[in-house]
């Protein structure tokens, strides 16, 4: 069953000094982004993808998002650290839940906690909350809070983030990863860089990696999330995270991965439900502001009734001609007739990255889900590059050659999206449209949620 909340009213969150926030740890909730679904077994997981259009009004220091079951912590936090006052920057949070239990009635809601304010949907862009119940022997998920220091010269295996899924004849696999790091650099030099393996070689073909991250500012904590559809032959397979940092010659420059909640979870599809994955078939010069369709990032899906719904993931690599430089990424949506939709903010998109960030995730990566109504739909992936701070004109810059989109038809089931920012939660059960598999039961995983706390680019990795 799928459950879904979306709107795209314009709101701005403040900070309250309350007592209620007191006990939250200064969180405080989401309007309109709860959802609620009830499992029917014991190992059922549940799939959480939000996504968060935000921008400052004002200069501070940023904005922590989490999600939440009931009272429970679920995941790390995220931070907005985008300090340009009006720069968009899409807040991305997917996570795996594991919560154990037959028959039982689980509310997920996204809460902020900042110290000034934040808008959110300013210029009417969607944000969401989406909750997909998923039976649990499609899904494989390994967790870990064990520290680490990455440094250059190799690749490090993240600790606890190695994983099997065995797949049978057809079936594709929804990799998705989430680690919290803090950035012990302040150079535009260094990156660093995270992938996913599977059977020792990297998803990405040409080992830029699949993320990128970049800090000007020593000690930056942030979230990073690598998202794709794999087509692994049937048997098992041995996924793993791994993280490098790439330097200047001589330098060291050290990535900390935090003692928090990090995870990989590989999620078997059945193939008739997937679209793709389309790759990128060579790099795209962009170097005009105005939106550049990027070379085999689209895939066509089709949605047989209007009930259905879509979750679109796309990742892609990037590469800046100058030191400065600001590019935005969206989705489109194109029609059977022709009719042509931007899922993002029309001038900003669904994704921004920009030299004068003090960090950043550097190569876009989006899970978006979509209602089109009943038809054929192609999704494609679109940038565009903008003059910034002195520079005379745009900075061109190359998208690929590294990058996929993939289109997965989400079961139906549970509540309509709704738009506005008013209205009842969503609600659903897994009574039908589950996504059936067969073959491996989960080989790992473990726990569900914590409870609340008492009280330009440089040369290919490795």
């Amino acid at each position: 069953v799928t459950v879904h909340r979306e709107s795209s009213t314009p709101t701005e969150v403040a900070y309250k000094a309350t007592f209620a926030n007191f006990e939250s740890e200064g969180f405080m909730p989401m309007k309109g982004l709860q959802v609620s679904l009830r499992t029917r077994e014991k190992s059922d997981k549940v799939l959480l993808v939000a996504n968060i259009p935000t921008c400052l009004p004002e200069s501070h220091d940023g904005v922590c998002w989490t999600l939440k079951r009931g009272e429970y912590y679920i995941g790390p936090q995220h931070a907005s650290w985008t300090r340009e006052l009006g720069r968009l920057e899409n807040v991305l949070m997917p996570w795996v839940d594991e919560p154990d239990k037959a028959r039982l009635e689980l509310d997920y809601s996204l809460h902020c906690r900042l110290k000034a304010s934040v808008k959110v949907s300013k210029e009417q862009e969607r944000r969401n909350l989406t909750a997909v119940l998923i039976p649990g022997g499609q899904v494989t998920t390994a967790r870990s809070h064990e520290p680490l220091a990455v440094e250059s010269g190799r690749w490090y295996d993240v600790p606890g983030l190695q994983q099997i899924s065995a797949t049978n004849k057809g079936e594709k696999v929804l990799v998705v990863c989430t680690i919290k790091y803090t950035a012990l650099w302040s150079d535009e030099m260094t990156r660093g860089r995270f992938s996913i393996f599977c059977d020792g070689a990297p998803l990405d073909g040409e080992s830029y990696g699949l993320q990128s991250v970049r800090a000007l500012q020593q000690g930056l904590k942030r979230t990073l999330v690598m998202a794709l559809v794999h087509d692994p032959e049937p048997g098992p397979h041995l996924y793993a995270a791994r993280a490098v940092v790439t330097a200047e010659e001589g330098e060291t420059r050290v990535c900390h991965l935090d003692d928090d909640d990090r995870q990989l979870a590989l999620i078997r599809l059945p193939g008739e439900l997937v679209f793709g994955p389309s790759r990128c078939s060579r790099a795209t010069l962009v170097d005009e502001d105005r939106w550049t369709e990027i070379e085999g990032m689209s895939v066509k899906a089709v949605l047989p009734s209007a009930k259905e719904k879509v979750l679109v993931v796309y990742n892609v690599n990037f590469n800046p001609m100058e030191m400065n430089y600001e590019t935005y990424f969206t989705l489109f949506r194109t029609s059977s007739s022709g009719s042509m939709t931007n899922l993002g903010q029309m001038d900003q998109g669904t994704w921004s990255v920009a030299s004068s960030s003090a960090g950043s995730s550097e190569y876009p990566v989006g899970m978006f889900t979509d209602s089109p109504g009943a038809g054929e739909f192609t999704y494609s992936v679109h940038a565009r590059t903008r003059r910034c701070d002195h520079m005379p004109e745009a900075t061109p810059v190359e998208v690929g050659p590294d990058g996929q989109i993939a289109a997965v038809l989400l079961p139906a089931g549970g509540a309509p999206k709704t738009g506005g920012g008013g209205g009842r939660c969503g609600r659903g059960n897994s009574g039908g449209g589950r996504w059936s598999g067969s073959g491996s039961r989960p080989t790992g995983g473990n726990g569900g949620s914590r409870p609340p706390k008492a009280g330009g680019c440089p040369p290919k990795a490795g």
